[in-house]
């Protein structure tokens, strides 16, 4: 029976027509078409609106197998340091995410769940971005390739423990966890401070400082273009929907609620009481 393994080319067709790489991380990666890429000797397989790999940094002996020893699926592909035996262990994903900060938010938070509980089960470094990876399709690395599907949700997350906790401390976030993290703190630090402010230009410089802060609190912070498009996000919205007529109308109707709420049960004991005197 013959075992359909991934490709070369199956890795190539996920590739974006522009992206980002570098032969070596002092100079920088620039975004570059992807014939050109794709000889580089790293390169982000993602591009900045979608998710379709995850990928794994393993720094230790016999890394390319650290997938066997954890109890975790089969990777669709293995590149390793053939001087040191280090790997990056990728896995292709059936259904891109969006990255875009207008998305649904429940799929980013159960990638950014499930990609760190495969990297703690695999052992990965938590100071790996999750960005540039070793390209499987350069010469100087040796490249494994596994499995041919691309995996779903549902497969990847019956490897993992039951409960699935999102990381809230900046410190301990990686990966697609970094944005989800950010994201959420900058929203809820925004909810408090809108009122302090009287123009939008001032805001969203106070948004923008505020979200930079936060990212230096990553072990690998996010690029400057996506804490800024984040920032750009939360100020806008909370800017057009968290003025003060709009909160007062807001806590207006929560406390006519919480009325309604009282009158209620006040009536249902009434009737209890009632009901045992006649």
């Amino acid at each position: 029976m013959q075992y359909d393994v991934y490709d070369n080319k199956a890795f190539e067709a996920n590739l974006g027509s522009y992206v980002y790489a570098c032969d070596y991380f002092d100079l920088g990666m620039y975004k570059r078409s992807k014939a050109d890429a794709i000889e580089s000797r790293y390169l982000d397989p993602n591009s900045k609106n979608k998710v379709w790999a995850l990928v794994f940094d393993i720094d230790r002996p016999q890394a390319a197998v650290a997938w066997v020893d954890a109890q975790m699926p089969e990777p669709n592909w293995v590149c390793q340091n053939p001087k040191n035996s280090h790997a990056h262990i990728g896995y292709e994903l059936a259904s891109p995410v969006s990255r875009s900060v207008n998305s649904l938010r429940k799929p980013q938070a159960l990638l950014a769940r499930l990609e760190h509980g495969m990297n703690t089960a695999l052992g990965g470094d938590p100071a790996y971005s999750h960005r540039l990876t070793k390209n499987p399709l350069h010469f100087e690395h040796r490249t494994f390739y596994g499995r041919k599907a691309p995996y779903d949700f549902e497969e990847l997350r019956g490897y993992l423990p039951d409960n699935l906790p999102l990381i809230k401390r900046r410190e301990e976030a990686i990966g697609e966890g970094r944005n989800v993290l950010l994201f959420t703190d900058l929203r809820h630090w925004a909810y408090r401070a809108r009122f302090q402010y009287s123009n939008f230009e001032t805001w969203l410089s106070g948004c923008l400082e505020k979200a930079t802060a936060m990212n230096g609190q990553f072990q690998a912070p996010l690029p400057l273009s996506e804490v800024r498009a984040t920032a750009r996000s939360v100020a806008k919205w909370t800017w057009e929907h968290m003025s003060p007529a709009k909160f007062a109308e807001i806590q207006a109707r929560r406390s006519a609620k919480a009325s309604t709420l009282r009158q209620s049960v006040q009536m249902d004991l009434a009737y209890e009481i009632m009901k045992d005197i006649i």
